[in-house]
């Protein structure tokens, strides 16, 4: 799960969101697009924002082969 998939999910505006982290929108909105690479510390901030692990946002899903 990704940070803006994740906050889609819950509903959230990206000026809400920021608020709860708090972070700028400017931020969050670059670490979102993957322009900007945050810091564990930040990870730990959206998890918790979110409700879910910091894993769940910095890794993708790897497909099983069968």
């Amino acid at each position: 799960m990704r940070i803006l998939a994740a906050r889609l999910r819950r509903r959230l505006s990206q000026h809400a969101f920021a608020d709860r982290v708090p972070m700028s929108r400017v931020t969050l909105g670059s670490v979102e697009r993957g322009q900007h690479v945050a810091t564990l510390t930040t990870y730990r901030k959206l998890a918790a924002a979110l409700g879910v692990d910091v894993g769940d946002l910095v890794t993708e899903r790897v497909p099983t082969w069968r």
